[in-house]
């Protein structure tokens, strides 16, 4: 299985969209496939929104979204895992996982710190596992969601980023390499001379 930007690969939106109108169409009468094709499926790469899909043998197996906004209730998270489909005959083979870990991986690239989420799962395992935390159960669109989050990205105090020795280390790993190494070989000599 591989994970491509949709915008290499156009020819599976109509299949996208097919997938999320079985899934949501019901909450939104007023879309029909072209319309989720056209504005819920995004083509684009280096910048939100997007999509991912998963490919197996030419077919494909599931896609995941990341968009700006994800929740009108939530303006001030500006970055959204959405739309996460794996369909029922590929379930169970750590798709979903892959495509999560890899939207992770690209927001991380493209600067953001964390990453939301909202899904009318009532114990949504696959994310707890993967180390998001739930933040909130709310009212939304007419049931209750559980909103989750994960930081993505470990931020530094700007005084600790700026440190000079830190500087100095972030531009020469090997000397922290040759240090560690220099210190485990060190423990183990002083290991064995005091068991003569």
């Amino acid at each position: 299985m591989i994970i491509k930007f949709l915008a290499d690969h156009l020819n599976y939106r109509e299949t996208i969209a097919s997938w999320y109108m079985k899934e949501w169409g019901a909450r939104y009468p007023e879309r029909d496939l072209s319309c989720w094709a056209e504005t819920q499926t995004y083509p684009n790469k280096g910048k939100l929104p997007l999509t991912l899909v998963a490919i197996e043998n030419g077919e494909i197996v599931g896609t995941v979204c990341l968009r700006a906004d994800g929740m009108t209730t939530h303006g001030e998270w500006k970055a959204w895992l959405s739309y996460l489909i794996v369909p029922e005959a590929h379930r169970r083979k750590g798709i979903g996982k892959a495509l999560v870990k890899q939207a992770e991986a690209i927001a991380e690239e493209l600067g953001f710190e964390e990453l939301h989420l909202f899904t009318r799962l009532d114990h949504p395992k696959l994310y707890a596992d993967l180390g998001w935390k739930m933040v909130a159960k709310e009212d939304y669109r007419g049931g209750v969601v559980s909103v989750m989050e994960k930081r993505i990205k470990l931020t530094l105090s700007h005084s600790f980023q700026s440190n000079p020795l830190v500087t100095f280390f972030k531009n020469h790993p090997y000397i922290v390499s040759a240090a560690v190494a220099t210190i485990g070989i060190g423990a183990a000599y002083l290991g064995l001379r005091n068991k003569r």
